[in-house]
């Protein structure tokens, strides 16, 4: 790939009051094919970052309303600026400034006067240096995007099935609270999920069934087994509903962290034996 080819979709951004230097370093930048933008002062400097991150800067040491470095103090703080690589300008020789510039957030520097054939190159490996870095944290990112890719699409199944699916399911915390209830809910037990769902689910079981249900629950979430097991559960209109419930702990890494508890109404089959 070409220098020029490279550069071409690049924006630098140039901080610096001296005319001469911004039509210098202008021309010379969009001669090479660059995306160039100049401005004089520290505050408008400000204003185009507000608009957009160019993926250069090139900022002179001493401006109208503010020293060099405190603009990159202020530039670094930005949480969409701190990667963009800032080669500092100045005339100044002193190590002092230099390692202040270093150490607020500068990349490089170019002792003023320049080199025009240095400061492109300069210009040239610090993008191709941004260009690595980015791409080795689009690297590192995409596993990370991967599993999240995965865990979205295996909670839409998840809901996808549960919501096509003639059990009650529901998820419940490490308190027995409910965090999810199916909408079919509302079919069977007259319930809105949003009815049961922050509540004690061994609140609606029937008081003399409560303290083996619970006991039972807990024994799955501690020692992380499935059960299956009958209980009667109140629906809205204070009925009591005999369910067949099978339990199976979730887990994060190897310890339970909440039960997932699918449900069948039974009433019907019991009354009958009854």
């Amino acid at each position: 790939m070409t220098e020029r080819r490279a550069s071409a979709s690049r924006r630098i951004l140039l901080v610096d009051d001296d005319d001469a230097i911004r039509r210098l370093v202008g021309k010379l930048l969009e001669t090479s094919g660059y995306t160039f933008i100049g401005v004089s002062h520290g505050a408008e400097a400000l204003e185009k970052l507000r608009e957009s991150n160019p993926d250069l800067i090139l900022l002179d040491h001493v401006l109208p309303d503010m020293d060099g470095v405190l603009l990159l103090e202020l530039i670094r703080a930005r949480s969409g600026s701190r990667q963009t690589p800032i080669i500092y300008l100045t005339g100044e020789t002193d190590i002092v400034t230099k390692k202040k510039a270093f150490e607020t957030g500068a990349i490089d520097y170019v002792t003023k006067p320049f080199d025009p054939i240095e400061l492109l190159a300069r210009v040239g490996t610090q993008i191709r240096s941004k260009d690595q870095r980015d791409a080795e944290a689009r690297e590192t990112e995409r596993p990370l995007l991967v599993a999240q890719q995965a865990r979205e699409d295996a909670e839409q199944r998840f809901r996808a099935l549960v919501e096509n699916f003639h059990c009650l399911v529901c998820e419940l915390d490490s308190d027995l609270l409910v965090v999810y209830a199916s909408p079919n809910y509302h079919d069977i037990l007259d319930y809105h999920p949003a009815d049961v769902t922050g509540k004690s689910w061994l609140s609606f079981v029937h008081p003399d069934d409560r303290a083996d249900i619970e006991f039972g629950l807990r024994n799955m979430l501690a020692v992380g087994v499935s059960r299956q097991t009958v209980v009667r559960f109140r629906n809205r209109l204070n009925q009591w509903r005999w369910l067949d419930v099978s339990g199976s702990p979730l887990r994060r890494g190897e310890n339970p962290v909440g039960l997932l508890l699918a449900s069948r109404d039974i009433t019907q089959s019991k009354e009958t034996r009854i």
